[in-house]
């Protein structure tokens, strides 16, 4: 659910429209990167965007999530000061609207029922995703069955400890 259904007419068009600044990407076109200080969050009204984050040890990005209209991307930014923690693409061409830090700080100041309003539904949409994350960590842990890079990642990781726990002396010790 969005905030945007809540407020009432007047806070919706005499408040906030004016803080929200439409946009638009075309598919593929990077929307947020990984890494950035981020200065707001975009509220997605068509299309879907593609989250990823970086594997440095692989040198690859992992698709972590796809976002569907009517879900925030980059609220952290509203909530903290730290860097995006993702990078988000259009994976379709998408239109959605901007809604910076300093909109939302000089609407806590000013319009505290909508603030909390927006508050309330920024927790629901973070509660959402994590629900959502759970989920499919539990489908990793719980799996039967691991894939062939994630066994090469255990083995190089068994061999690592056994280098630094008993210096270059190969041990043929099970774990």
């Amino acid at each position: 659910m969005s905030f945007l259904d809540i407020l009432r007419t007047e806070e919706l068009g005499g408040v906030l429209e004016k803080y929200l600044v439409p946009v638009q990407f075309p598919r593929n076109a990077c929307i947020m990167q990984q890494g950035d200080q981020g200065e707001g969050c975009y509220i997605i009204d068509e299309g879907t965007i593609r989250l990823e984050v970086r594997n440095t040890e692989t040198d690859t990005d992992g698709v972590i999530g796809f976002l569907e209209p009517i879900t925030f991307v980059g609220e952290f930014s509203l909530l903290e000061d730290k860097p995006r923690e993702a990078t988000a693409y259009a994976h379709t061409d998408v239109k959605a609207r901007y809604f910076s830090k300093q909109s939302y700080d000089e609407i806590c100041q000013n319009y505290p029922r909508i603030a909390l309003t927006i508050a309330t539904t920024l927790s629901q949409n973070l509660i959402e995703k994590l629900r959502q994350a759970n989920e499919k960590v539990a489908g990793y842990i719980f799996t039967e069955d691991m894939d062939q890079d994630t066994n090469e990642m255990v083995d190089r990781a068994q061999k690592a400890h056994r280098f630094f726990a008993y210096g270059r002396k190969v041990v043929l010790m099970p774990y």
